[in-house]
C-alpha cells in the first residue's frame, strides 16, 4: 500500500485542481491532458512551477514542444503548476531614480525600460543588471569588450539593478590619512595664529 500522491495545477486550464500521480514516470506535461488542456488566454511563458514551496525555473514552452527535454521533470507529491494570464506589467526595481511598475511595450528594449525608470542612480551597478522572467528564469547583462548586451524583457518581467553597498567601500589608504591629518594640523595651526 502506498499513500496517494497528488499535484496541483492552477490558473488558465479547463479543470484546475488536484490530480493524483498514477505512476512514478509522470512528468509536468502529463498534467495538461488531466486538466483538460490550456485555455486560450493562458500565458505559457509565465508559467510557474513549485516544488516544496520553492519556485523551479522551467521553460514550459520548450517542454511542451519537446517533452523529452530533461527540464520536463518527474512529478513529486505536492508539486504545484500555475498557468497565469498574460501580464501587461514590467517591474523596475533597485538602482533606478524612479523604481516603478510600467506597462509592457513590445516595441521597447531594455534601455527603453531603464529610461522609463529615470535612468540609473549614481551607485547603480549597471553591468550587474538582470531580468527575472515570470517563469523563474533569470538573465544577466553580458559584457563584450566595451559593449553591454542587456537581457530581453518579456511581459511580467522584473528588471533589477543592484546598488553598490557604501559599507563595502574601501577604507582610506595610508597616504590619504596622512594628507587628511596634515590638512587638519595646518588648519589648527592657522586658527591658533589668528586667535
Amino acid at each position: 500500500y502506498e499513500v496517494q500522491k497528488s499535484v496541483t495545477i492552477q490558473g488558465e486550464v479547463l479543470y484546475p485542481g488536484k490530480y493524483t500521480i498514477l505512476s512514478n514516470f509522470e512528468r509536468i506535461t502529463d498534467l495538461f491532458p488531466k486538466s483538460g488542456g490550456l485555455k486560450k488566454e493562458a500565458y505559457i511563458q509565465g508559467a510557474r512551477f513549485y516544488r516544496n514551496e520553492e519556485q523551479v525555473a522551467v521553460d514550459l514552452n520548450a517542454i511542451i514542444a519537446q517533452p523529452n527535454l530533461p527540464s520536463n521533470l518527474l512529478l513529486q507529491h505536492g508539486d504545484l503548476l500555475i498557468i497565469p494570464t498574460k501580464s501587461e506589467i514590467v517591474k523596475l526595481q533597485g538602482g533606478f531614480y524612479n523604481p516603478s511598475l510600467v506597462n509592457f511595450n513590445k516595441a521597447f528594449n531594455t534601455k527603453d525600460y531603464i529610461s522609463q525608470a529615470g535612468g540609473f542612480v549614481e551607485k547603480a551597478r549597471k553591468n550587474r543588471l538582470y531580468v527575472s522572467h515570470p517563469n523563474g528564469r533569470t538573465y544577466r547583462t553580458q559584457q563584450f569588450l566595451f559593449f553591454r548586451v542587456y537581457p530581453k524583457v518579456v511581459p511580467g518581467s522584473i528588471v533589477n539593478v543592484p546598488v553598490k553597498d557604501s559599507r563595502n567601500e574601501p577604507p582610506m589608504s595610508r597616504g590619504e590619512r596622512i594628507a587628511l591629518i596634515t590638512l587638519l594640523s595646518t588648519l589648527a595651526l592657522t586658527l591658533i595664529r589668528v586667535l
